[in-house]
């Protein structure tokens, strides 16, 4: 008889990081444009969209993907400070949200939303003036699913806390969260620019792609969802997460951050692009009830989440 691994705990999710997929570079001179299916999935692309009669899938694909860059195998390792934060593969929800969501229905389209794009810049932090180096933080970050609906989220940005590096992650929630390896693999810094693609080609298969437009790196990984969830795609997001817990309980300690500005804030179903021009904004709230953040979408393409101050 198998053992038996208590679901949320570190065995649990180390058993789980073993089913993520990550991918050698393409030799040299590869071409996503022009490899054909087979050739894209062995390094891990996602699957290109038809040109002539998907072209709104097209562009956001094309977007990732043009130009000259490294591509490099993802060291991964569970994202222990966010999976304390997460809590029981689960503990996550739209209260700590401050972002911008589009739905196919606002839009009246009736196909699940399976792309989602956007670039934007890893915000300076700082903390608490009162308490500076108290290791407050939070998360950027782009995804589909878990807005009213559904209680699951695939999902990919940059964490940050006061007192550690950004590292780039990704997670299939209720799945623990990823991080790809700062050190080894993918190294980012407050300010560099980041392209995200985050992608359910299928129900039950995600893919995350992530550039480093300052080092020109790209990497590709294939994540699995969680035991019984497959994507419904009734979401797309761009949001700001609190990531701060104490002994008691998730706290709403939010570090002082720039403004984040996703831009080219685009997502798509399989026929149709969604823009922001439908959009819903969610914020963080704090103990005595104020928002501790104001989202907003000034365009169709840019979403915008701006830190308000301490509670």
């Amino acid at each position: 008889m198998a053992e038996l691994v208590k679901p949320g705990s570190l065995e649990a999710a180390e058993k789980y990081l073993r089913t993520v997929r990550t991918f050698d570079p393409p030799p040299e001179g590869f071409d996503p444009f022009r490899a054909d299916a087979r050739a894209l999935a062995r390094y891990g692309f996602p699957r290109r969209p038809d040109r002539e009669h998907e072209p709104d899938l097209f562009r956001l694909w094309s977007r990732t993907f043009e130009g000259s860059y490294t591509m490099v195998k993802a060291s991964l390792e569970i994202d222990r400070t966010l999976l304390d934060w997460r809590g029981n593969f689960g503990d996550f929800g739209t209260s700590g949200w401050g972002g911008v969501i589009v739905e196919p229905s606002s839009y009246e389209v009736r196909e699940p939303v399976n792309m989602v794009y956007a670039e934007w810049r890893v915000p300076s932090i700082s903390g608490d003036p009162v308490h500076p180096t108290k290791d407050i933080g939070f998360a950027s970050w782009i995804g589909l699913n878990g807005y009213i609906v559904n209680n699951d989220v695939l999902q990919a940005g940059v964490a940050q806390q006061i007192l550690a590096v950004p590292r780039v992650w990704f997670e299939w929630a209720p799945a623990p969260p990823v991080a790809i390896d700062p050190w080894q693999s993918f190294p980012v810094r407050e300010g560099d620019p980041l392209a995200v693609l985050v992608c359910a080609p299928r129900p039950d298969h995600g893919s995350v792609s992530i550039r480093n437009k300052r080092t020109g790196v790209i990497t590709n990984v294939g994540v699995p969802p969680p035991p019984n969830v497959t994507s419904e795609g009734t979401s797309a997001e761009w949001v700001v997460e609190i990531m701060t817990r104490t002994l008691t309980g998730p706290s709403d300690e939010l570090p002082d951050f720039e403004a984040v500005v996703f831009t080219d804030a685009v997502a798509g179903t399989k026929n149709q692009r969604l823009d922001l021009s439908h959009s819903t904004t969610t914020e963080i709230r704090g103990t005595s009830q104020t928002d501790l953040t104001q989202s907003s979408a000034p365009s169709n393409d840019r979403a915008v989440v701006v830190w308000r101050g301490f509670d």
